[in-house]
């Protein structure tokens, strides 16, 4: 894992478990660390107050955006999250409107020729392949929520592992949790 962290494709230096490091890119102050499987890197656009955060765990990745940002640091900004100009709207690389939230996600699948955000896609669709969505039947629906009830972790303690969190994040805690069987997924969110 020591080569978690890449710089324009190149692995960072080796690191010592629970150690902070710092870089710069693109003029923006970059702080990352590793600590045991997990690792989390802080982008500061703004000094302290405004900040993007990655974490990963385990092959997820969550990232945090701040609510709270400085409009200057945004402008002409769009993606995934929308068009920043335009209050979040769903526009497509043309600049048009795409109202399918799947049509708009592979609307913005990374292409082959943008810059990557990870070194290492194992498993994962890259382009030129396009995300394959999934087609569930009723009865395959059914089957999947039947599997997240029969968890072999207690209710008790998957609320327990997520009660650190916002009451508005916890039931997407507690779903990880029992998605993966893993008690320690809490700790990412």
């Amino acid at each position: 894992m020591d080569d978690w962290f890449h710089i324009n494709g190149k692995p960072n230096e080796k690191m010592e478990d629970d150690t902070w490091y710092r870089t710069e890119i693109a003029g923006f102050l970059v702080r990352y660390r590793r600590k045991g499987i997990s690792a989390e890197a802080h982008i500061y656009l703004d000094g302290p107050k405004e900040r993007l955060t990655m974490k990963t765990y385990k092959g997820f990745v969550r990232v945090d955006v701040p609510w709270r940002i400085t409009p200057e640091n945004y402008k002409g900004a769009v993606g995934m999250l929308g068009s920043f100009d335009e209050n979040g709207a769903r526009n497509g690389r043309d600049g048009k409107h795409i109202g399918n939230h799947n049509e708009f996600g592979q609307e913005w699948q990374v292409r082959e020729d943008e810059l990557k955000l990870f070194n290492s896609y194992e498993g994962a669709v890259s382009a030129p392949e396009k995300c394959k969505l999934p087609e569930f039947t009723m009865a395959q629906q059914q089957m999947r929520k039947r599997r997240l009830a029969e968890s072999t972790l207690s209710q008790e303690d998957i609320e327990k592992a997520c009660a650190h969190l916002p009451e508005n994040q916890r039931s997407a805690c507690e779903y990880d949790v029992i998605a993966t069987q893993d008690i320690d997924m809490a700790s990412v969110w």
